[in-house]
């Protein structure tokens, strides 16, 4: 039970290069510039998503800011300005 990611107190983002960034339960934005995580990509718009912690389920959530590449959980296209519950290891 103690190795449950639910009940875990720390998050992490995790780059393609296996890097960990501690993730706060709080709301962040990310994008290419100006943001609370930046992602220096031409792909990623200047304000690209938001990451935020929703208390009631002890889950982070994601939500595209109507991007022109989009956001891709587990590979595929989550839909625009709707949050989406993230689930322990995906990607």
């Amino acid at each position: 039970e103690g190795d449950d990611p639910v009940l875990q107190d720390h998050w992490y983002l995790v780059d393609a290069h296996g890097q960990k960034f501690r993730l706060p339960k709080t709301m962040l934005f990310l994008g290419r510039e100006e943001c609370d995580v930046v992602l220096a990509s031409q792909t990623v718009d200047k304000r690209h998503a938001v990451l935020t912690f929703d208390l009631y389920l002890n889950r982070f959530k994601v939500k595209d800011l109507s991007t022109t590449n989009g956001t891709f959980v587990n590979n595929s296209r989550i839909p625009e300005q709707e949050y989406v519950t993230l689930n322990h290891m995906d990607s």
